[in-house]
């Protein structure tokens, strides 16, 4: 016997005392425990009206994802929130976070805690596939896809092989993919006797769109912070300023005096933010003084108040100068001599691409 493995008395034997005799769940244990989930679950069926919560799919996803013995997901039917815990074939120490998760379950009413455990698996089928080839624009492409589908065997995996030499149909599938598993996890909870409400994914930006968007977020910003009080300069660094096809972020470096309106430039920001999330994508602000020292970014939150996040990593929180300088700082050399000054004159340090240069209007 070993551990992790099960006997005659044993269900799950998670160790042995000095004198080498098991220990661990029995039968009778394992018998009682698959009851009170039983009771459980029964508990949210039988409640007749159903019960509508906010989840966060994110969060959701990898229990439905893995599958694995390894930990039991729990679903909170008031709060929404999901809770892993060791599952039966878990052989490791239960950290703080885990003993805190059982403490809840094990001590909440009846039907408080969902334990996910669908009958069918909800991940993307064949079928799945088989729909999302119809949407290939490209014919030599989608007759590849629709032979690989066609075999008898390995069919999907030759199917995502093919799909991953087209950069752009590979990510379209990947959103797809995931959208039909929210729907399934939605499907699925609504059967449990839950309704649920979730952020949608962001809808799937082609290749190449993603530029645009950004650069049409990042005029927008520029045009509105030029009429701040206290700007002195405004550049473009990072990977926008570069020929990269899909830049994660849009990063803006602003030169400032000392009366600036830091507050109307955080302002701006949000909604430069807010439009590049819309893809998926983010935007930073970062700020410097005349003298070329780094202050750090514009604040995030709508609210900038001391105390109000846990997380906030700012040393003078209140001000929306969000200066987590001991986190993330910029070369000097880089506060010197942006790739790219847009106003309030123009200077180019380095190649350019013509998209960048059209948005912003800069002749080369």
């Amino acid at each position: 016997m070993r551990e992790g493995a099960w006997s005659e008395d044993f269900a799950f034997i998670a160790g042995f005392t000095e004198g080498g005799a098991p220990f661990g769940t029995t039968w009778q244990e394992m018998e009682e425990m698959e009851k009170q989930e039983s009771e459980k679950k029964g508990n949210i069926r039988a409640t007749p009206a159903q019960r509508t919560i906010r989840v966060d799919m994110n969060d959701l996803e990898p229990a439905f994802e893995s599958r694995s013995e390894l930990f039991r997901d729990y679903l909170d039917t008031e709060s929404g929130e999901c809770l892993a815990i060791p599952g039966y074939g878990y052989d490791a120490d239960v950290d703080d976070e885990m003993a805190a998760g059982i403490e809840k379950i094990d001590s909440a009413p009846l039907g408080r805690y969902l334990l996910i455990e669908p009958e069918m698996d909800l991940r993307p089928s064949l079928d799945d596939a088989r729909e999302f080839v119809h949407g290939v624009e490209s014919e030599g492409l989608r007759r590849r896809l629709e032979g690989a589908l066609g075999q008898r065997r390995g069919a999907f995996r030759r199917f995502l092989d093919i799909l991953h030499t087209e950069a752009g149909e590979v990510e379209r599938w990947y959103h797809i993919r995931r959208q039909r598993l929210w729907e399934r996890i939605a499907g699925y909870l609504e059967s449990e006797g839950l309704t649920v409400v979730y952020d949608s994914l962001p809808p799937f930006v082609p290749r190449h769109a993603t530029r645009q968007h950004l650069l049409a977020a990042g005029v927008q910003f520029v045009d509105r912070v030029k009429q701040v009080a206290g700007v002195e300069r405004i550049a473009l660094i990072g990977s926008m300023a570069t020929p990269k096809r899909e830049p994660n972020d849009i990063d803006l470096l602003l030169t400032l005096s000392t009366s600036a309106d830091i507050a109307a430039i955080a302002a701006a920001g949000r909604k430069l933010k807010g439009r590049a999330q819309n893809i998926g994508r983010g935007a930073d602000i970062f700020l410097a003084d005349r003298e070329g020292r780094y202050l750090g970014r514009t604040c995030p939150w709508r609210e900038c108040a001391p105390g109000l996040r846990m997380r906030c990593e700012a040393q003078h929180c209140g001000t929306y100068l969000y200066d987590d300088l001991h986190v993330l700082t910029l070369e000097s050399r880089l506060l010197a001599s942006p790739p790219l000054q847009i106003w309030p004159e123009t200077f180019m340090r380095q190649e350019i691409p013509d998209d960048v240069l059209e948005a912003f209007g800069i002749r080369p």
